[in-house]
């Protein structure tokens, strides 16, 4: 099946703001970092018999901290196949990792606050090549033909069957996702299209160029539409590495230079968010300005993640967070009530 690839005429709308708040003055510098963490012990993560028992395969991201003394800390889940047995046990297993620490430019050992790691529940199957069961295989089938005839109610109901068939290797799971994606863009929720793409993005045996090529091509897009700025140049630089992507980086070059251009101009552009089921939301800032407006539900507190430094702030209305450049690329995290809603608004670094 193929996937028609969103327009590009619409994209890179931003939304300007009549006020701006004051913003405050740093109150902290971190000198940079010259050597980062590297790990000396890994443990590898306990496959659940749980999991084993039923067959499945899956997949945990994580991310953690790496302090001074080479220990990990606040390890936390940002996403997973879906299997919790998978994120415990992967959990578990990081947090005995040992590093040698990152060090700043005397030698003195300092945090690495930006790590993540992806570990991988694979059942060995006797050398056999990985793909799919023919059980599984007629049920996409079924999927993209409920597609093909826009019955999107059939689709939903196929797609509930087959997340509870009882084999779910890494390569059906990269399937199911995608499928998951294609449902939700075909009924207008780009929000979760985008972040089924991108559980599907994880390559696996058995997967094609052209499938990459259409994955990331459409993750781009809709991160575009979203103002996901930072993720459509990380998601651009994926696509450089991938066979046969020419004509496609061609058309996308424009869009990857608007995104350089609006970050580095004078406008503010917002990005709505939403609070999910792990208690927070995800965000990899442009700026190191920025205010939470438009809250509607409750935003407890807000952390930020970055190169060689971490803070936790408390969330107050009417505020806005400068973080010192110092600290390099951030993460930006809010946490809060399930579904509360809000938008995250990048102010320019010159006011």
């Amino acid at each position: 099946m193929k996937f028609k690839l969103l327009l590009l005429s619409s994209l890179l709308s931003t939304a300007v703001y009549a006020e701006t708040p004051k913003i405050p003055e740093p109150s902290s510098k971190l000198v940079e970092s010259t050597n980062f963490a590297k790990p000396i012990v890994r443990v590898e993560p306990h496959y659940p018999n749980s999991a084993l028992r039923r067959g499945h395969e899956g997949w945990v991201n994580l991310s953690f901290v790496v302090e001074p003394d080479g220990s990990v800390s606040n390890a936390f889940v940002t996403d997973s196949s879906g299997f919790k047995d998978f994120e415990g046990s992967a959990l578990k297993a990081v947090n005995q990792w040992k590093f040698s620490p990152a060090a700043d430019q005397d030698g003195n050992a300092i945090q690495q606050c930006v790590n993540s790691l992806w570990l991988s529940f694979t059942i060995r199957n006797g050398g056999k090549p990985e793909g799919a069961s023919g059980r599984f295989r007629g049920r996409y089938n079924d999927i993209q033909a409920a597609f093909d005839a826009k019955d999107y109610k059939k689709s939903k109901q196929l797609l509930i069957d087959m997340s509870n068939m009882r084999r779910f290797s890494l390569y059906e799971d990269r399937q199911y996702w995608q499928l998951k994606g294609y449902h939700a863009q075909y009924t207008g929720d780009d929000k979760s299209a985008l972040s089924h793409f991108k559980r599907a993005s994880t390559r696996v045996k058995n997967s094609t160029d052209e499938f990459e090529l259409t994955l990331l091509s459409n993750i781009f897009i809709l991160q575009l539409k979203q103002n996901l700025f930072v993720d459509a140049l990380s998601t651009y630089q994926q696509l450089e590495k991938t066979k046969g992507s020419e004509k496609t980086l061609e058309r996308f070059k424009p869009y990857q230079q608007k995104i350089a251009t609006v970050i580095a101009s004078n406008k503010i552009f917002s990005v709505p968010s939403t609070i999910g089921e792990r208690g927070f939301a995800q965000y990899q800032l442009a700026r190191n300005q920025f205010e939470i407006g438009n809250v509607q539900g409750q935003v407890d507190k807000i952390k930020v993640f970055c190169d060689n430094k971490q803070n936790t702030f408390s969330y107050a209305a009417d505020s806005a967070w400068t973080i010192p450049e110092s600290w390099g690329k951030c993460s930006l995290y809010v946490y809060g009530s399930k579904d509360t809603a809000f938008n995250i608004v990048e102010l320019p670094n010159n006011i």
